[in-house]
């Protein structure tokens, strides 16, 4: 071991990340010298989207006719963030790229406001969406995310996350957007695995007023109580 003291912060989800930047701010009160670590996994996943999901969109594509638009939702901003630099890059800003922002979050609001919004601490939007190269948000009701959960599942067969089917509709909307035969990639980043215990569950859907947004024939695959 290296002799580092290492810190590790409580677990309750609806005060960690508040607690998590005081106790940050009260280090750096106490020794200036302190050198802080902030969003190092943010900053890898950008270098690593940049040099290798981003060149693979841009090649895959060009091989039926070239790409137009990209656009996902964000975590840490790194996926987005890197992909976007690539795109923008490699098609000399020809790409659109948009950011997908669900229900309840500022990021939307933050990227039509022309990055302007002063109502919200500087940790609350990551700096990855403040590079100056995401073209425009689309914003994603939760209603819509279960919806083309559905969707998808009996259309193309393909199990997905609510996550991964936002992304979905935010594609669908992008392509809208843009008009008639323009070719949007987005990412399809996990399964409904993890979540059909919640996604598929009547009972839960219910508690989250999200049954009804599941169309009537597509019912039938919320089979868990």
């Amino acid at each position: 071991m290296s002799g580092i003291p290492m810190m590790i912060g409580g677990h309750k989800s609806d005060w960690f990340v508040t607690g998590m930047f005081s106790t940050r701010d009260d280090l750096r009160a106490r020794d200036p010298t302190d050198q802080l670590v902030e969003g190092p996994y943010c900053q890898t996943e950008v270098v690593q989207q940049t040099y290798t999901t981003g060149p693979e969109i841009w090649q895959q594509t060009k091989k039926v006719g070239g790409l137009d638009g990209f656009v996902c939702l964000t975590g840490t901003g790194g996926t987005l963030d890197g992909v976007t630099r690539y795109l923008k890059g490699v098609s000399d800003g020809k790409v659109r790229c948009y950011l997908a922002d669900p229900q309840r979050s500022v990021l939307y609001s933050f990227i039509k406001s022309g990055r302007k919004l002063i109502d919200r601490t500087g940790s609350s939007i990551p700096k990855e969406i403040n590079s100056g190269q995401i073209d425009d948000a689309i914003y994603v009701s939760d209603e819509e995310s279960i919806e083309m959960v559905y969707r998808m599942l009996d259309k193309e067969g393909i199990y997905l996350s609510a996550s991964s089917a936002l992304n979905v509709v935010a594609a669908v909307k992008m392509a809208e957007q843009m008009g008639k035969g323009k070719r949007i990639v987005t990412m399809l980043c996990n399964s409904a695995s993890k979540y059909q215990s919640k996604l598929f569950s009547k009972s839960w859907l219910e508690s989250k007023n999200l049954y009804s947004s599941i169309p009537e024939r597509l019912k039938k695959y919320a089979i868990l109580a």
